[in-house]
């Protein structure tokens, strides 16, 4: 046997007793065809092993922020805050111990109030109350405000990473302007 055919019969000995994904023996290659459906065989073989890696591990959560469904009920300000909210808690996830309990809970409470402001905005009729939905509405704006400074500082004390501020930066500033868009809608 030449120096390909021993290394493919070795890989089909590990696939054998990984998984058996290859029901022939390994004394079977012989031909250029049983060559080749081995190489197939080893190729599937390892792509159904493969480990995922820490960066995969990251892609998927960052894909599950990204799949959220939302109730599509509620206002377009609203969707875009949770949207806010879910990647705030899903980046600060692994931020250092230090912070943890400071600045990044300074920062997911913020988030989570601006949201909480929204919701009772929403939920005050404007016929009946009109100065009390625009002092959640404006509290909220301040709060909108507030988490993109706290994501500032975090960004520089190494919290977050640069383009997860620049992307926080995008939702808040698309969150104020829908917010500012909304109060003009209602007067």
């Amino acid at each position: 046997m030449d120096k390909e055919t021993k290394s493919d019969s070795v890989k089909i000995r590990r696939i054998m007793k990984v998984g058996q994904y290859y029901k022939r023996s390994p004394l079977s290659v012989e031909s250029k065809d049983d060559i080749s459906a081995v190489r197939e065989e080893v190729a599937l073989a390892t792509k159904k092993r493969k480990k995922p890696t820490k960066n995969m591990k990251a892609n998927k959560k960052l894909e599950t922020f990204q799949t959220l469904r939302y109730d599509t009920g509620d206002l377009i300000v609203i969707t875009k805050t949770k949207q806010l909210l879910s990647y705030i808690m899903t980046i600060t996830d692994k931020s250092p111990k230090k912070f943890r309990w400071s600045l990044v809970g300074k920062l997911q409470n913020t988030a989570i109030d601006a949201l909480e402001n929204l919701f009772k905005a929403n939920a005050i009729d404007p016929q009946k109350n009109k100065a009390l939905r625009d002092s959640c509405q404006l509290e909220a704006y301040a709060k909108l405000k507030m988490v993109g400074y706290f994501s500032l500082l975090a960004e520089e004390n190494g919290c977050i990473l640069k383009k997860q501020f620049y992307h926080i930066s995008l939702l808040v500033s698309d969150a104020i302007n829908l917010l500012f868009a909304w109060r003009r809608n209602s007067q």
